[in-house]
Protein backbone atom coordinates (compact mmCIF):
# COMPACT_ATOMS: atom_id res chain seq x y z
CA UNK A 1 0.00 0.00 0.00
CA UNK A 2 2.80 2.40 1.00
CA UNK A 3 4.73 1.88 -2.56
CA UNK A 4 1.71 2.23 -4.40
CA UNK A 5 0.87 5.81 -2.42
CA UNK A 6 4.36 6.82 -2.79
CA UNK A 7 3.90 6.33 -6.85
CA UNK A 8 1.47 8.27 -6.73
CA UNK A 9 3.19 11.21 -4.24
CA UNK A 10 5.68 10.69 -7.06
CA UNK A 11 3.85 11.59 -9.64
CA UNK A 12 1.62 14.08 -8.35
CA UNK A 13 4.83 15.33 -7.13
CA UNK A 14 6.73 15.80 -10.66
CA UNK A 15 3.54 17.15 -12.07
CA UNK A 16 3.29 20.11 -9.78
CA UNK A 17 7.29 20.79 -10.05
CA UNK A 18 6.39 20.86 -14.19
CA UNK A 19 3.59 23.29 -13.42
CA UNK A 20 5.51 25.48 -11.79
CA UNK A 21 8.31 25.79 -14.08
CA UNK A 22 5.76 26.21 -17.33
CA UNK A 23 4.11 29.51 -14.75
CA UNK A 24 7.57 30.33 -14.20
CA UNK A 25 8.47 30.43 -17.72
CA UNK A 26 4.82 32.29 -18.70
CA UNK A 27 5.40 34.99 -15.84
CA UNK A 28 8.66 36.03 -17.13
CA UNK A 29 8.14 35.88 -20.95
CA UNK A 30 5.39 38.23 -20.04
CA UNK A 31 6.65 40.59 -17.90
CA UNK A 32 10.13 40.66 -19.38
CA UNK A 33 12.26 43.39 -20.00
CA UNK A 34 14.30 43.47 -23.91
CA UNK A 35 16.78 45.71 -24.80
CA UNK A 36 16.75 46.71 -28.28
CA UNK A 37 19.37 48.13 -30.38
CA UNK A 38 19.23 51.57 -32.34
CA UNK A 39 21.45 52.40 -35.36
CA UNK A 40 21.19 56.03 -34.10
CA UNK A 41 20.28 57.72 -30.77
CA UNK A 42 16.54 57.14 -29.71
CA UNK A 43 15.99 60.62 -28.53
CA UNK A 44 17.11 64.06 -28.56
CA UNK A 45 18.06 63.90 -24.68
CA UNK A 46 20.93 60.95 -25.59
CA UNK A 47 22.63 62.99 -27.96
CA UNK A 48 25.50 64.70 -25.37
CA UNK A 49 25.91 60.94 -24.71
CA UNK A 50 29.15 58.77 -25.87
CA UNK A 51 27.94 57.21 -29.36
CA UNK A 52 29.17 54.00 -30.40
CA UNK A 53 32.15 54.28 -32.84
CA UNK A 54 33.81 57.16 -30.73
CA UNK A 55 36.89 57.21 -28.55
CA UNK A 56 36.78 58.61 -24.80
CA UNK A 57 39.23 59.15 -23.05
CA UNK A 58 37.68 56.87 -19.56
CA UNK A 59 38.73 56.25 -15.94
CA UNK A 60 38.95 51.99 -16.31
CA UNK A 61 39.05 50.17 -13.27
CA UNK A 62 41.75 47.27 -12.78
CA UNK A 63 41.07 43.72 -13.16
CA UNK A 64 42.18 43.18 -9.40
CA UNK A 65 40.13 45.99 -8.28
CA UNK A 66 43.50 48.07 -6.65
CA UNK A 67 43.13 51.34 -8.80
CA UNK A 68 42.14 52.82 -12.20
CA UNK A 69 44.14 53.97 -14.75
CA UNK A 70 42.81 56.60 -17.59
CA UNK A 71 42.75 55.46 -21.22
CA UNK A 72 40.86 55.57 -23.98
CA UNK A 73 38.36 53.29 -24.88
CA UNK A 74 36.02 52.74 -28.00
CA UNK A 75 32.59 52.93 -27.26
CA UNK A 76 30.61 50.37 -28.89
CA UNK A 77 27.09 50.41 -26.75
CA UNK A 78 25.27 53.18 -25.17
CA UNK A 79 22.65 52.42 -22.23
CA UNK A 80 20.54 54.91 -20.46
CA UNK A 81 22.83 54.67 -17.58
CA UNK A 82 25.93 53.73 -18.66
CA UNK A 83 27.95 52.65 -21.68
CA UNK A 84 29.95 48.98 -22.77
CA UNK A 85 33.32 49.95 -24.18
CA UNK A 86 36.44 48.13 -25.19
CA UNK A 87 39.66 49.39 -23.99
CA UNK A 88 42.33 50.76 -26.12
CA UNK A 89 46.26 50.92 -25.84
CA UNK A 90 49.33 52.03 -28.18
CA UNK A 91 51.39 48.56 -27.32
CA UNK A 92 51.95 46.91 -30.93
CA UNK A 93 49.40 43.68 -30.75
CA UNK A 94 49.61 43.07 -34.41
CA UNK A 95 50.39 39.55 -34.26
CA UNK A 96 47.38 39.42 -31.59
CA UNK A 97 44.08 38.34 -32.99
CA UNK A 98 42.35 39.80 -30.09
CA UNK A 99 43.43 43.00 -30.81
CA UNK A 100 42.61 45.25 -33.82
CA UNK A 101 44.27 48.13 -35.05
CA UNK A 102 42.78 51.32 -35.16
CA UNK A 103 44.31 52.70 -38.21
CA UNK A 104 44.75 56.85 -38.43
CA UNK A 105 45.09 56.94 -34.72
CA UNK A 106 46.72 60.16 -35.18
CA UNK A 107 43.21 61.48 -36.22
CA UNK A 108 42.42 61.73 -32.52
CA UNK A 109 45.31 61.45 -30.75
CA UNK A 110 48.05 63.94 -32.41
CA UNK A 111 50.80 62.64 -29.88
CA UNK A 112 50.59 59.29 -31.31
CA UNK A 113 53.68 57.74 -33.02
CA UNK A 114 52.10 54.31 -34.18
CA UNK A 115 48.45 52.99 -34.20
CA UNK A 116 46.90 52.27 -31.15
CA UNK A 117 45.41 49.00 -30.81
CA UNK A 118 41.78 48.13 -29.42
CA UNK A 119 41.26 44.77 -27.30
CA UNK A 120 38.09 42.99 -28.88
CA UNK A 121 37.78 40.31 -26.13
CA UNK A 122 37.25 42.52 -23.04
CA UNK A 123 34.37 44.97 -22.49
CA UNK A 124 34.10 47.12 -19.80
CA UNK A 125 31.27 48.92 -18.69
CA UNK A 126 31.36 52.82 -17.99
CA UNK A 127 29.38 54.87 -16.17
CA UNK A 128 29.04 58.84 -16.55
CA UNK A 129 31.60 59.32 -13.84
CA UNK A 130 34.25 57.19 -15.56
CA UNK A 131 33.60 58.97 -18.93
CA UNK A 132 35.87 61.98 -18.81
CA UNK A 133 36.50 63.52 -22.15
CA UNK A 134 35.39 62.61 -26.18
CA UNK A 135 38.77 62.07 -28.09
CA UNK A 136 37.74 61.33 -31.51
CA UNK A 137 36.09 58.86 -33.90
CA UNK A 138 37.02 55.13 -34.98
CA UNK A 139 38.06 54.84 -38.31
CA UNK A 140 35.52 52.97 -40.74
CA UNK A 141 37.70 50.13 -41.41
CA UNK A 142 38.55 49.74 -37.61
CA UNK A 143 34.44 49.85 -36.57
CA UNK A 144 33.63 47.51 -39.32
CA UNK A 145 35.89 45.09 -37.88
CA UNK A 146 34.26 45.74 -34.19
CA UNK A 147 30.73 45.38 -35.89
CA UNK A 148 31.39 41.70 -37.09
CA UNK A 149 32.41 41.18 -33.19
CA UNK A 150 30.06 42.53 -31.35
CA UNK A 151 26.62 43.81 -30.97
CA UNK A 152 26.82 48.04 -31.47
CA UNK A 153 24.55 50.59 -31.20
CA UNK A 154 22.15 52.76 -28.92
CA UNK A 155 20.16 50.23 -26.02
CA UNK A 156 17.02 50.91 -25.07
CA UNK A 157 15.52 48.36 -22.25
CA UNK A 158 11.42 47.87 -23.54
CA UNK A 159 9.58 46.35 -20.71
CA UNK A 160 6.71 44.38 -22.23
CA UNK A 161 3.85 43.66 -20.28
CA UNK A 162 1.64 40.21 -20.17
CA UNK A 163 -0.29 40.05 -22.84
CA UNK A 164 -3.77 40.12 -22.12
CA UNK A 165 -6.71 37.78 -23.82
CA UNK A 166 -9.23 39.36 -25.85
CA UNK A 167 -12.33 37.96 -26.88
CA UNK A 168 -13.50 37.60 -29.63
CA UNK A 169 -16.58 39.59 -30.25
CA UNK A 170 -17.99 36.77 -32.45
CA UNK A 171 -17.91 34.32 -29.70
CA UNK A 172 -20.63 34.53 -27.04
Amino acid sequence: MFSRFSETAGVVGAVLALAAVVLGVLWVSGNSRRSHLLPHPPDPTWADRPAPGEIWWARVAFRDGTGYKDRPCLIIRTHADHVVALPVTSRDYGYDARYQEIYQTRDWDKRAKSNSYVKLTERVDLTSEDVLRRAGVCSRRTWAVVQERHKTGWVVDVVRRPRRSVRSPFKP
